[in-house]
């Protein structure tokens, strides 16, 4: 209570020092315009897709605001612990700065490790009776796809830091083939480190009796999920990274953000778009090659097709968002200025509705005559990149909102702004993630759940009209072979 008391003392002093400012009271009034205008277009716009009249939009929606929010959480939340670190550890010390974001990056791994193999083992508790049993399991599946993901969010950040910082080592930013060559080595240690937690899991499983198999496979097929997720967030980013490098002669920062005139811009947005457009046709081919009916034959090229379609889908939500990026820059907006929050709030709000728009785009396009389910499969994987485009968009924001926030505490009260910047996170995450995990999330299962009924319903229905337009023609097929119109062998 004190603190919020002292914060919010500091809020009232920070804004009167602004206003008595007239050029920063200017620039405050024109962002607060237009994070309000946004807003409430924002939020006018999601009443109106999350009770559409088509059932997809409805699901294609929920599933965007909860991809939303579970980057938005994780981001600060993790931007604000490596904002500790930073500040009480690595203390401007540059030697003990790659090992510090490592052992961060490990120690998340092994926490999410630890968390999915408790979710997992809750089935252990007995239940009751069957409602009680089915309640349990509702309540373990919803846990499983809320907490594993965000970590898996926090730790695919803490990888990108880690192995962002090595690629920016003297030995891999010379060339873009060398920092290709770090994007690399990021992954091929990712799946290293995977599967000696697996190997680790298995071990922890031989030795525990009352090990049950239903958990080992809950635990196997969740960190299989969250390490897919780790490794192409950070191995997506770390590859465009090599790319744009290739077109501007240096390497961007960890935020992605390249130094350059317009022009160059202009060149790394066509650049980013044309790598989405090659990533989703790259998605697509995976995709056809990643049959579920093969997993039991060959279970190593379906994982491997999985993490591809994956990696893919996920080049696809960083090119867009840096696209978009450059894109600004390009026509002087620059989202890495001092004092850019207004302009990086007016980047998250384009690609919002710009993608909310490609969203119905793209269900016109799944509910085609000749659409196959395997199309509309990789439309609805397209629909999520797009959703992670715009959480990491968003979060940038919040991001630079509470950095400013934490700063003007600092100065005009006795508090350090890491720890500012940490209680901002916890508070705002500790309102955002229950929210989530209790009203978005079983959503997003109901909505997903009414969608895969409907799709199987219509096919159902195709398979009947089918099966009574052959009954149908070979039925016409025996009058004209009755009538002497045709031999029976061209009957179908």
């Amino acid at each position: 209570m004190a603190i919020m008391i002292s914060m919010s003392v500091a809020l009232s002093r920070g804004a009167a020092e602004l206003v008595s400012d007239k050029t920063a009271g200017t620039e405050v009034a024109n962002a607060v315009s237009i994070m309000l205008v946004g807003s409430i277009t924002l939020q006018m716009c999601t009443f109106y897709i999350v009770n559409h009249g088509d059932p997809d939009i409805r699901f294609f929606a929920w599933l965007i605001i909860g991809t939303t929010l579970q980057i938005f959480c994780a981001f600060l939340f993790y931007q604000a612990i490596n904002g500790c670190l930073k500040s009480w550890v690595i203390a401007g010390n540059e030697n003990i700065e790659l090992p510090v974001h490592f052992a961060h990056m490990l120690f998340w791994f092994a926490f999410l490790q630890g968390t999915i193999g408790y979710l997992a083992g809750s089935c252990r508790k007995k239940a009751e009776s069957k409602d009680q049993e089915k309640v349990l399991n509702e309540v373990r599946e919803l846990d499983l796809k809320c907490f594993p993901q965000l970590l898996s969010h926090v730790t695919g950040f803490a990888a990108i830091t880690a192995w962002g910082d090595m690629q920016h080592l003297s030995f891999f930013s010379v060339s873009p083939w060398s920092a290709m060559l770090a994007a690399v080595v990021a992954c091929c240690s990712l799946s290293v480190l995977f599967n000696t937690y697996w190997m680790i899991r298995k071990k922890i499983g031989r030795h525990d009796g009352g090990y049950r198999a239903k958990v080992a496979e809950l635990w196997d097929e969740e960190s299989l999920e969250a390490g897919h997720d780790i490794l192409c967030m950070a191995g997506a980013f770390l590859m465009l990274q090599a790319v744009r490098f290739k077109f501007i002669g240096k390497l961007p920062n960890l935020e992605g953000v390249s130094e350059g005139t317009t022009a160059v811009g202009l060149e790394l947005s066509v650049v980013c778009l044309s790598w989405a457009i090659c990533a989703g046709m790259l998605a697509a081919v995976f995709h056809k090659f990643h049959m579920k009916k093969n997993e039991d034959l060959y279970p190593f090229l379906s994982k491997f097709m999985r993490m591809m379609k994956q990696f893919a889908f996920m080049s696809v939500a960083w090119s867009l968002l840096f696209a978009a990026m450059d894109v600004m820059k390009a026509h002087g907006l620059d989202v890495n200025a001092e004092g850019g929050v207004a302009i990086k709030v007016v980047l998250a709000l384009f690609l919002s509705l710009t993608l909310l728009f490609c969203v119905f785009f793209l269900n016109k396009l799944s509910h085609l005559g000749g659409t196959s389910p395997a199309i509309s499969r990789i439309i609805a994987k397209l629909i999520e990149s797009m959703g992670l485009c715009i959480g990491l968009s968003w979060e940038r924001c919040f991001d630079a909102a509470t950095d400013s926030l934490a700063e003007m505490f600092a100065q005009t009260s006795n508090t350090d702004e890491a720890s500012n910047g940490l209680f901002l996170a916890v508070l705002v995450c500790g309102l955002v993630a229950p929210a989530y995990r209790w009203y978005i999330l079983p959503q997003v299962v109901k909505s997903e759940e009414v969608r895969k009924q409907r799709k199987n319903l219509e096919m159902a229905n195709k398979e009947v009209v089918r099966s009574a337009d052959s009954s149908q023609k070979w039925w016409s097929c025996c009058q004209a072979r009755a009538n002497g119109y045709m031999p029976l062998a061209a009957a179908p």
